[in-house]
Formats: structure tokens, sequence, C-alpha cells
């Protein structure tokens, strides 16, 4: 388990459990031959702070975050509401500038990148899945969970999102829109387009 540091001004910092590896493999195999294990991280954070001014106050949110995130690792963010959880992800994915240290995805350094960068970089390593969904109210369920793979280029978005839509029970309100969904069913659309 990773802890925040406690010099943010919350009294109830955020925690990182790890849950498991998704891995089905853990000892994959690597060019040269062997087996030895050895770290591939997709995620790393450096020092994070992020401190938002507040009329003549500086609020500091997060304070001093570092983490490495190996491929296939499942990891919690745990923590009361307003802890700082979603500023941390909303940095971690670029979403968001750090007042201080540096994000890294797949060894590449994003902390100073502009939009036009972060935008495909996002779309090709990260799936979201928004509290509020942001489903696209005028597509279909199936429209909107093929939208970034379409974005991608992707040929076979209709038959992925058919597929994604299947496994989680949705199959038969691919057509509907999000209007005509209930709340766990737009949760389940936003999940598959993630």
């Amino acid at each position: 388990m990773f802890q925040i540091s406690d010099k943010n001004e919350f009294r109830h910092p955020v925690e990182f459990i790890f849950v498991g590896n998704l891995m089905q493999n853990n000892t994959p195999n690597f060019l040269d031959g062997t087996n030895r294990r050895r770290s591939m991280l997709i995620l790393e954070a450096d020092h994070l702070t992020k401190t938002y001014r507040v009329d003549q106050r500086e609020i500091t949110v997060l304070a001093d975050v570092s983490l490495s995130v190996e491929a296939g690792a499942f990891i919690v963010i745990k923590g009361s509401s307003g802890s700082g959880k979603t500023t941390l992800l909303t940095l971690l994915s670029g979403l968001d500038h750090p007042t201080d240290g540096r994000v890294f995805i797949d060894g590449r350094e994003i902390t100073g990148a502009s939009e036009a960068e972060l935008a495909p970089l996002r779309n090709r390593t990260i799936g979201f899945v928004f509290q509020s969904f942001h489903l696209v109210p005028s597509m279909t369920a199936r429209e909107n969970v093929m939208f970034p793979a379409e974005l991608k280029g992707d040929r076979d978005a209709r038959q992925r999102a058919d597929a994604l839509l299947a496994q989680v029970g949705l199959a038969d309100r691919a057509d509907n829109l999000p209007s005509q969904l209930s709340g766990g069913e737009k949760q389940r659309v936003a999940l598959c387009r993630a």
C-alpha cells in the first residue's frame, strides 16, 4: 500500500492499495530469450504536488506523491470525499498539470506536453470512466462505445463494441440512446467505452 504524504491539508489521506496483477503470465519472454522478470512500468508519478489558489489562500490538495505502476497491476485509490483522488487521476492522465513533480506514461514524460500531444496519447493508452459518464446524448450505446476506437481508425470498432456490450449484458440495448438507459446501464456503457 502506498499512502499520499500527510503534508496535504486534508485529515483523511488517499491510499493506494495493490490488489493484484492482471497479467496472465508474470514472467514474460524477452527478446534475449530469457524469462527473467523485469519491471514494465506503465505509469510513474514523481513527487507530484497540486496547489490551488482560492481568493488569497493557497490550498495544497496533493503533496509529494510518488508511485510506480507495472503493466497488469490492479490498483485501488481509496480516500474520503475531497481527499484528492480525482485530482490525482487528472494529473496522472494529463488532464491537468501538477504544481510540482513529473508524470510518465510508458516511460515518456507528459508533464509539459501540449494538449495536441496528450490527446492521442490518452486515446491510445488511457480508458476513462467519469463519475457522470459523459455519454454523448445523441449517440446510441453502441456508438458511444465505438467513438474512441473510431477516433483511432479501428476498422473493427462496431464488432468490438457489440462484443463488449454483450459481455456486460447490454446487447439488447445497443441501439438505445443514453436517455433510454438506467443509471447502471449508462455506467456499463461508459465502462465498455473506456
